[in-house]
């Protein structure tokens, strides 16, 4: 398990890293390393419901993001999802809605 996790904890610190120089520049990877340092030592003190309830606010934060993408892009997926049953020729989209 350990020789699992580790690496792919690695890695993922590196595109979270990554990800924060895009959002925000360089000075920003030291301030993350530091809350991320911080969270890290503070969690095991902490109520499982909060952690749970943490986890569901930063997932459900994470979804803004896509809806706000999927009603952008809403006319190229209906165009896409069309021309798909087109090509298959076994239902329309009508027959789909509900």
């Amino acid at each position: 398990m350990i020789k699992y996790l580790c690496p792919r904890n690695e890695g993922a610190g590196k595109w979270r890293k990554r990800c924060m120089y895009y959002l925000a520049g360089i000075r920003s990877i030291k301030i993350y390393k530091i809350i991320f340092i911080i969270l890290i030592a503070i969690g095991p003190f902490m109520s499982l419901q909060f952690i749970f309830i943490l986890a569901d606010i930063v997932n459900g934060c994470m979804a803004i993001p896509n809806l706000i993408g999927l009603i952008g892009l809403r006319k190229e997926v209906i165009a896409e999802t069309e021309e798909y049953f087109k090509e298959e020729n076994t239902c329309s989209i009508e027959e789909l809605s509900i």
